[in-house]
This record gives C-alpha cells, structure tokens and sequence, in this order.
C-alpha cells in the first residue's frame, strides 16, 4: 500500500475513533463499532475487518474501497468518501 494512501486511511481510523466517541483498542471496541455501523448505516463490516485495518491484528492486507466507503459515511469523515 503505498504511503500516501496509508496515512489517509490513519486519519479515517482517527475520524471514526472521533464519531464513535472512543478509541478502539479492545476486541469489544470493534464489537462496539461492528454494531454501531450495523444500526447506524445499515452497513457490515466485521470486528475482524475492523481490527485488521486498525492495525489490532498484524496481517497485511488492502482494505477494500467498499470498507473504506462505509466508513468514510460516518458524518465526521464524509470527506474520505472514495468512488468505487
């Protein structure tokens, strides 16, 4: 993943940390945010995508645009929006 594309999905993570009201560092955080996007969005994205994009599991992998798109929707980080 190139560098620039890295750090603006860093920044997403920081913008969905900010409009969930709390950071994710516990397995029951990307609980927490599996559900409040199921609820809020009516989206899906596991705990487990969550992790890996946070970092919280050392795989590594490319997000997919549609992850990205979800999480972009949340009202704090509508400007990350990518087209797919």
């Amino acid at each position: 993943m190139n560098k620039d594309v890295s750090v603006a999905i860093r920044e997403l993570c920081r913008e969905v940390e900010t409009t969930a009201g709390r950071k994710l560092v516990t397995p029951k955080d990307f609980v927490f945010l599996e559900n409040e996007i199921l609820d809020k969005l009516h989206e899906q994205i596991s705990a487990t995508t969550l992790k890996r994009l946070w970092g919280y599991l050392s795989e590594d992998v490319t997000p997919r645009v549609t992850t990205l798109n979800i999480l972009a929707k949340t009202p704090a980080s509508t400007r990350y929006a990518l087209p797919l």
